[in-house]
């Protein structure tokens, strides 16, 4: 339920690496990743597998479903993938974009 968050803090933590220590071989991977996720988005940009793949409710069980903890994950990737000296057109920062724009008011 919780998994994707996950991969989101492995991209958080490989973002800052990069930016001190740049290694072609790992930004790579990570932009395969970020590439992968992407693809998983949902039409109106949401992403969180359990749901997609589940077919629940988005939304619907705050308290305990982990939705927003790992979408704040996802923008803590986003952020550190975003800053100076790394990629502002990311495909990470535009679906996360894309992501907050589903939330529910």
């Amino acid at each position: 339920m919780f998994n994707d968050s996950d991969v989101y803090k492995w991209l958080e933590a490989v973002a800052y690496d990069l930016t001190l220590h740049p290694d072609p071989k790992l930004e790579k991977t990570a932009d395969e990743v970020i590439a992968l996720l992407a693809a998983a988005q949902a039409e109106d940009g949401y992403l969180n597998s359990y749901f997609q793949l589940t077919k629940k409710e988005r939304f619907s069980d705050l308290e305990y479903a982990h939705e927003l903890y790992c979408a704040g994950h996802l923008i803590e990737a986003a952020i550190a993938h975003h800053r100076p000296a790394r990629h502002p057109d990311s495909p990470v920062c535009c679906g996360t974009n894309k992501n907050c724009g589903g939330w529910p008011a």
